[in-house]
């Protein structure tokens, strides 16, 4: 897993000697703040505790390896990954010093290279390069440099680095230009808090949304729930008032249940209208002559008409 992990502090190259003097010009800097950073979205932290590198580190420009700058020797101090070195007397180094001469300010960027990469899940801590940290966060392990070099832009917004000569130990203006670059794609632990601050403030707001959901869904179903139940008691209403009635096991009498079903499926107007069109049960009428009479064949009635109590009565008087 590699990782181009750039210092954004402007770097500082001192002049050149004055004197004529064929001198080698030297630079120091912070290759790694060992502070976490942001890299391609994830936040991350290079854990400097056991970082290896050579003697010897290739100093690049821009990671290219056919610009070659100089030399550099690494060391760990005060938890970050700081650098020492010469710059080549080749075109590729003269025109870096003479570029931080007129006082662009260079960064570094170490190229490291992971073994492995710890996730550390939200809300659980972790001691790295002396700080504690709390996840959500990407620990990189075993870590080994292969190459810094010099670029415009970074991700470490705590790295620096500075050009030196033999005879001029003072930092350029650069170092002190009250208008430094713009931190071009880095993020820094303040905003990474308030990032985490506004996340957890999302995350929170969704649970409430959908928990509001949930009761509206439920009041929904409960509000839909009444009105059908207020719409049957007022159909039933309604054929009570047109003369229906209910028998001990509940159904219509006067009425099927099929034109029942209809009339409960309908909107409240459509049934009132259809409640209208029906017509009203026979009232006080006895059952025989409500009664379908059906002959056998023989001239008589398979349902006779039951005795009429007055002539019953009469007949009981003789």
């Amino acid at each position: 897993m590699h990782y181009l992990l750039t210092e954004t502090a402007p770097a500082t190259i001192t002049p050149a000697d004055q004197t004529g003097k064929a001198v080698k010009r030297t630079f120091n800097g912070i290759a790694n703040s060992g502070k976490p950073f942001v890299y391609h979205g994830v936040r991350a932290i290079a854990d400097l505790s056991d970082i290896t590198f050579a003697d010897k580190v290739p100093t690049l420009l821009l990671h290219d390896r056919d610009k070659r700058v100089g030399v550099g020797v690494l060391s760990v101090a005060d938890n970050q990954l700081i650098i020492k070195g010469e710059l080549l007397d080749n075109e590729h180094g003269q025109a870096l010093a003479r570029e931080s001469d007129d006082g662009f300010p260079f960064q570094m960027s170490a190229h490291i290279i992971a073994d492995y990469e710890e996730k550390l899940s939200h809300g659980q801590t972790a001691v790295v390069n002396g700080q504690t940290l709390t996840g959500e966060i990407t620990i990189l392990r075993k870590c080994r440099v292969s190459e810094v070099s010099f670029t415009p832009t970074g991700v470490d917004n705590q790295t620096m680095a500075m050009i030196l000569s033999q005879t001029h130990n003072q930092k350029e203006n650069a170092m002190s230009n009250p208008n430094p670059p713009q931190k071009s794609g880095t993020v820094d632990e303040a905003v990474l808090a308030r990032m985490t601050e506004l996340t957890n403030q999302v995350q929170e707001l969704t649970e409430q949304v959908q928990e509001l959901t949930k009761e509206r869904d439920e009041l929904k179903a409960q509000k839909a729930k009444a009105d059908e139940q207020a719409k049957t008691a007022e159909i039933e209403a309604q054929l009570s008032q047109k003369g229906f009635t209910k028998d001990n096991k509940g159904d219509w009498q006067g009425i099927d249940n099929a034109t029942v079903q209809v009339l409960l499926s309908l909107d409240a107007d459509k049934a009132k209208t259809m409640i209208g069109s029906l017509s009203a049960p026979k009232q006080g009428l006895p059952e025989y002559l409500l009664s379908e009479q059906h002959g056998t064949g023989t001239g008589q009635s398979t349902n006779p008409a039951p005795t009429n109590p007055l002539v019953a009565n009469a007949k009981a008087r003789k």
